[in-house]
C-alpha cells in the first residue's frame, strides 16, 4: 500500500479521478451505501486507505474532510442560493469564539463546525476540544440520504448539510462505533470518511463532469494535508 504521502500526493495529480475510479470494485474496506458512482466508491477505499496508513493520527484524514468542505462550500452555497443556503445553515452565521460563541442544543453552522474541527487537530487543547464536543447538531432526526430526503441530480448541494456534522463527529463519535442507530453509531474515522464523500456529492452539478469535479476536490485535499 502506498505511505500516506504518496495518498495525498495523488490527490494533487491531473489522473486523480481516473486511478480513483480502479479502486470502485475493491473488497479491502466496507462500503457506504450511499456512495452512489465508481467515483464515490473509489473514493471511499483512498479514503480508508488514508486511515490505515494514519495509524493512530486522526489529523489527516480530519484535514481531508476540513479541505474537501472548505472547497465544497462556496459551489453548494451557490447551488443552494441564499435562502436555502441560510435556513439550513451553510454558512457562518454568528461571530465564532469557541467555546462560548454557541450553546445552544443545534450546533454550530456546518462552517463553523469545519472551523471548530480545524482549531482542535492544529491545537488539541481542551478550550478547542469542548468547542468541538457542542458543535454537532445533536436534535438532529434526519439525514440527507433517509428515504424521501434523498436529493435528486439538481439538489446535490443539499449533501453540504452533512459535511461539517459528520466531520465534527469525526472527533466527537466513539473510535469503534456503538450501537447506536445512524451517524451516531458511526466510528470516527468513517464519520470523516463520509464527510469528504458528502463534500463531493455536494459539488456535483446535474451534466457536470464526474472525473473534473474530483480532480478539483483532489488538488484541495493535497493543498490541506496536515
Amino acid at each position: 500500500m502506498a505511505s500516506l504521502e504518496d495518498l495525498f500526493k495523488e490527490a494533487g495529480e491531473d489522473n486523480f479521478a481516473t486511478n480513483i475510479v480502479k479502486l470502485a470494485d475493491s473488497k479491502d474496506f466496507p462500503t457506504w451505501d450511499q456512495c452512489d458512482t465508481p467515483e464515490e466508491k473509489g473514493l471511499n477505499t483512498w479514503l480508508n486507505m488514508i486511515v490505515k496508513e494514519s495509524g493512530d493520527h486522526v489529523k489527516p484524514i480530519l484535514s481531508a474532510a476540513v479541505a474537501a468542505g472548505r472547497y465544497a462550500h462556496p459551489i453548494a452555497l451557490k447551488g443552494a442560493g441564499k435562502d436555502n443556503a441560510t435556513n439550513l445553515r451553510f454558512d457562518k452565521d454568528h461571530d465564532f469564539n469557541p467555546p462560548a460563541s454557541r450553546m445552544d442544543y443545534d450546533g454550530y453552522s456546518e462552517m463553523e463546525k469545519l472551523d471548530a474541527v480545524e482549531a482542535w487537530y492544529k491545537d488539541p487543547s481542551q478550550k478547542n476540544l469542548d468547542a468541538v464536543l457542542i458543535a454537532p447538531d445533536k436534535t438532529r432526526q434526519m439525514n440527507t440520504w433517509d428515504p424521501g430526503m434523498k436529493p435528486g441530480p439538481d439538489r446535490m448541494w443539499q449533501w453540504f448539510t452533512e459535511v461539517g456534522q459528520l466531520c465534527a463527529m469525526g472527533i466527537t463519535n466513539h473510535q469503534d462505533g456503538t450501537d447506536a442507530e445512524g451517524p451516531e453509531g458511526w466510528p470516527r474515522s468513517q464519520c470523516a470518511i463520509r464527510s469528504v464523500i458528502a463534500a463531493y456529492k455536494s459539488i456535483q452539478q446535474p451534466e457536470g463532469d464526474r472525473a473534473k469535479e474530483l480532480n478539483a476536490l483532489g488538488k484541495a485535499i493535497f493543498k490541506g494535508f496536515e
